[in-house]
């Protein structure tokens, strides 16, 4: 029985082979060791041949879902037999929309790893499968396997050519994607439901997976997933502490919150090799950011940039535009905001508020104050806006032409400051 796991093109990415799969890498991981024959047909760049297999798997986010579902039906044309399987974030939150489709014969949601295994033991045992596959979080992180990163392609050689990760300041050395935690304990009103409980693997299993990165690929530099890097103040003492001692040559980007980062960390972070920062911002309009859950407050924003700054860390903002309340008044707060914290900023990415299916807001926009505008979930990509007035959303009260007006203006605000990015279109 062979298996084919595809790694779609990502339209919404400037460099499309610089975020490494984790997520198909760990399921390949995890059928590799059990004995199957596995294939990743790596279409990061483009689609190319396809693979005779007997079960085909996809990692859909929302950028992925129309070629996802245009593939789906290439390969059951040629290959009516095939079983074709939908995973990834969008599939957690949108399965229905896949369960429909006749091209796909399955989809496996929350720990891929175990789920699809299930899905190809199911198969090789009654040359079936189910409609929907579920495991249960997994509490021993360490217990799975790092991804098979040696069946994607090519996978050195993107890695040795990627520039964004790390801003283009530590090329030698390639760069790639770890991941060391699962789950988020916060209920931001536009993030797609996930696990509320922070899992986090060893220190020492980290430690274990770069330096196998190290030996097998020669690569020095990471960028890590997580997408609460800080929230466990010893654990990241613990780490830091070990990578600087074990592997000082190292150089890693991190993305974490404002309210979870302190002076400490920051010591111990850039002193392991951490040199580029994310922060989710969202907006500089206090009044936006308790209207969507997000936790944080301006002077945490504003005292973690300081701090970040103080270090030696390039930082990188991550802004929102069209969150519900977004208004003339939102917007002129967060320009006065950048404005404000200049010195501490250097990059800056803004995107455009999406409503993703399973997010409060898409649940219940009423309680937000907003209208939900466009469903489209291809539409959903967060660059290569192109100053255009695509909107999402609204926020009531606010008209359509408002709105996109003040779109338009946000991004020429911060092309005219100089953060326009190269993946921005003139």
């Amino acid at each position: 029985m062979k298996i084919c796991l595809i790694n779609l093109p990502n339209p919404a990415l400037a460099e499309p082979w610089s975020n490494f799969p984790l997520g198909l890498g760990y399921v390949a991981a995890a059928i590799e060791k059990r004995g199957y024959q596995v294939e990743v047909a790596d279409f990061c760049e483009g689609i190319g041949h396809i693979p005779n297999a007997d079960i085909y798997g996809m990692q859909i986010t929302a950028p992925h879902v129309g070629i996802a579902r245009i593939l789906a039906k290439d390969i059951k044309k040629t290959n009516p037999r095939a079983i074709v399987v939908a995973g990834g974030p969008q599939v957690m939150v949108d399965r229905d929309r896949f369960l429909s489709d006749p091209n796909f014969d399955s989809v496996v949601v929350e720990e891929a790893e175990f789920s699809f295994y299930e899905l190809v033991r199911h198969y090789e045992l009654y040359r079936q499968v189910e409609r929907v596959y579920w495991n249960p979080p997994v509490k021993l992180l360490d217990d799975v396997q790092f991804p098979a990163r040696h069946l994607f392609p090519g996978f050195k050689d993107n890695a040795l050519r990627t520039h964004q990760l790390l801003k283009g300041d530590y090329t030698e050395g390639g760069q790639t994607t770890i991941i060391a935690t699962r789950g988020c304990p916060y209920s931001c009103s536009f993030c797609a439901p996930h696990s509320r409980k922070l899992r986090y693997r060893s220190p020492e299993n980290v430690i274990a997976e770069i330096r196998s990165i190290i030996d097998q690929f020669g690569i020095y530099q990471f960028k890590w997933q997580d997408d609460t890097f800080t929230v466990n103040r010893k654990w990241v003492l613990e780490l830091c502490g070990l990578i600087k001692k074990q592997l000082p040559r190292t150089y890693h980007r991190a993305h974490t919150r404002v309210n979870v980062f302190d002076d400490d960390m920051a010591a111990a972070m850039y002193s392991a090799g951490f040199r580029v920062l994310c922060f989710g911002i969202e907006s500089f309009s206090q009044r936006l950011l308790d209207n969507n859950t997000k936790a944080i407050t301006i002077d945490q924003v504003e005292a973690a940039l300081s701090i970040a700054k103080k270090y030696g860390f390039k930082t990188i903002g991550f802004l929102i535009f069209g969150m519900p309340g977004e208004d003339r008044e939102s917007v002129e707060e967060t320009k006065s905001g950048i404005l404000r914290n200049k010195q501490n900023l250097d990059y800056l990415n803004l995107a455009t508020m999406v409503p993703l299916p399973g997010t409060p807001i898409a649940k219940d926009p009423d309680r937000f104050g907003c209208e939900i505008l466009d469903h489209d979930p291809g539409r959903a990509w967060i660059v290569n806006h192109d100053s255009n007035n695509d909107i999402f959303i609204k926020t009531k009260g606010v008209s359509i032409e408002e709105m996109q007006r003040l779109k338009v203006e946000m991004y020429q605000f911060l092309r005219d400051e100089g953060y326009s990015r190269p993946e921005w279109k003139s």
